[in-house]
């Protein structure tokens, strides 16, 4: 009898231990991410449209819920706007893992007299990755918007993103760290033919006058650019060998790009996907 007793205690015990694991009413599983500096680009009826890099962004993310929340501080939408801080929260999260997802978002106010729609984007923790791509309607009047961190890369065929820094597969990095006076497209590892040698990294800079926004990212052109060479940790300038006919674009909403021009006497022609 008492067997059964000691037996039936241990039993109820283990049930209540049980519930207590299955109760949890506040579970916590977060990430957090922060961004120094973000470009804000948003096109024009006329002209290039407005590009400012004055922006920082926090993103919060509950794995849990798989909603976050995004801040971005002084955030401008043209030169006359005041600086301010846009709160989009509850945004929907497609997760990959606990560091790579997708924002969604549609009918939010991050500040008074001011609505988000068509909110699209991914980050990537590991990789410094967050852009998106939305529609804002205000008072002032309704706008569409680009939002991402400098560095727009492509990506890579192999399975791990990671590896960048080691790999031999060409990629390309269009960087907006100096969109004030320019945008460094960056290919590495390009070999043009099979008789040249593969060249470590190629940086074509494009003068902002041949930027222009569009709706979903950028068409960027330019004529008689000299290029520059890596070779070793040393760049090189090659005037001889100047670029013509540039031009790309850059879809942030689909996330592709093109990009073609004439150099070293050939035509260069590519297309790929963006990070």
């Amino acid at each position: 009898m008492s067997k059964k007793i000691i037996t039936l205690a241990l039993a109820g015990i283990a049930l209540l231990s049980l519930s207590a694991c299955g109760n949890d009413d506040d579970p916590t599983d977060t990430s957090e991410y922060s961004a120094t500096t973000l470009v804000v680009s948003v096109p024009a009826t006329e002209g290039n449209g407005f590009i400012d890099n004055g922006t920082s962004a926090k993103l919060f993310v509950d794995h849990y819920t798989n909603k976050a929340n995004l801040t971005l501080t002084n955030i401008t939408f043209n030169e006359r706007m005041p600086r301010v801080t846009f709160a989009l929260k509850n945004l929907r999260v497609s997760q990959s893992n606990r560091h790579v997802g997708i924002l969604m978002g549609e009918g939010i106010t991050p500040m008074e007299g001011y609505t988000v729609n068509d909110f699209v984007g991914p980050y990537n923790f590991n990789l410094d990755v967050l852009r998106a791509t939305c529609s804002i309607v205000s008072s002032r009047g309704n706008m569409r918007a680009i939002i991402h961190t400098p560095l727009l890369r492509s990506t890579l065929t192999e399975k791990d993103n990671d590896t960048y820094a080691s790999t031999t597969e060409r990629y390309y990095n269009f960087n907006f760290t100096n969109i004030a006076e320019r945008v460094d497209l960056e290919i590495y590892n390009i070999q043009f033919v099979e008789a040249m040698p593969k060249q470590k990294k190629l940086r074509i800079p494009l003068d902002k006058a041949g930027v222009v926004v569009t709706a979903n990212g950028y068409t960027i052109t330019g004529d008689n650019i000299v290029p520059y060479f890596t070779s070793g940790t040393t760049e090189v300038p090659m005037a001889e060998r100047t670029v013509n006919n540039f031009k790309a674009t850059l879809n942030l909403t689909a996330s592709t790009f093109t990009v073609e021009f004439d150099c070293f006497g050939l035509h260069w022609t590519d297309s790929g996907k963006l990070l």
